[in-house]
């Protein structure tokens, strides 16, 4: 079986720190656009609806995020990726072909980061695809 080197280096196996960066992230996000380790469709068939709260959807070991179902006033497209415990984030948003990757660096944001995504970067996204 042909271990995919994507995964690795999502794990932070090429840097041998031990420690996964925020770039680490993104190249495994833009590769998983591109269908590796698995298609975005394989992934969204895999994922668990509504896991923790209503629009956060989960499997794989990676979060979708539904903007509408969160709200009824968001329309944004969905978010996919990782958050962490420190409010850091890593989402693709397949659909404008971005990638957000950041922190907060403070637990106080370990769930808020998911509503300053939505409510302050996904509408800026939004203008720019519009534009």
């Amino acid at each position: 079986m042909r271990r995919s080197g994507l995964c690795h280096l999502g794990a932070g196996g090429h840097r041998h720190t031990g420690k996964t960066t925020l770039q680490d992230l993104a190249t495994f996000l833009r590769g998983l656009e591109a269908g590796e380790p698995v298609s975005l469709d394989q992934l969204q068939e895999a994922w668990t609806e509504d896991t923790f709260d209503k629009g956060l959807d989960y499997g794989y070991g990676l979060w979708g995020v539904r903007p509408d179902g969160l709200s009824r006033l968001l329309s944004s497209p969905e978010l996919i990726g990782v958050s962490g415990l420190t409010g850091s984030f890593a989402y693709l948003v397949p659909e404008y072909g971005a990638v957000i990757t950041g922190t907060f660096d403070q637990t106080l944001y370990e769930e808020e980061h998911i509503v300053y995504l939505v409510t302050k970067v996904m509408p800026t996204l939004d203008r720019i695809a519009t534009e």
